[in-house]
């Protein structure tokens, strides 16, 4: 026990002799990893839970389709019913998305790029998650309660 603890002051001296290289040494590391932290852009990401009673929602969809649907399949029609191009329209109309875009083209990638940020999942049977992800927060508010908002008026 007695030769470790000799060991570990040798260590402790030997370093104390050179620290101002090991200070050198660790500013050279942080530096650069400061900058490049500091560089990385913020995401920030705004999710709902929706409760959906899919067998009154669903089922005229499923009619003739299906006999019994299972969860990945009630998921499946939730995106694309959510997520199809009339209602990505209107969330880039109610976000003022669409005031950036000025061709067609440019519009096409705005609508890829909320298609592509924008997640539907669900974990129990008839609760539905809706997130998006977006560099403002405000924003990625914005685009999951226009979703909401879109999916409640779709049912009434």
């Amino acid at each position: 026990m007695n030769e470790i603890f000799d060991l570990l002051i040798l260590y402790l001296n030997a370093i104390w002799k050179r620290r101002w290289i090991v200070l050198f040494g660790a500013w050279a590391v942080a530096i650069p990893g400061w900058i490049v932290v500091a560089g990385i852009p913020d995401i920030y990401q705004s999710s709902s839970r929706v409760y959906v009673d899919t067998t009154s929602i669903l089922q005229p969809l499923l009619k003739g389709l299906a006999v019994q649907s299972d969860l990945p399949a009630q998921v499946e029609i939730m995106k694309q019913t959510l997520l199809s191009r009339p209602n990505l329209e209107a969330v880039a109309r109610k976000t003022d998305y669409d005031l950036s875009v000025t061709t067609d083209a440019e519009m096409e990638a705005l609508l890829r790029s909320l298609l592509d940020r924008t997640t539907i999942m669900s974990s129990k049977q008839d609760v539905f998650l809706i997130s998006f992800q977006d560099t403002n927060a405000r924003r990625a508010h914005d685009v999951v309660q226009a979703l909401l908002t879109i999916f409640v008026e779709s049912n009434l």
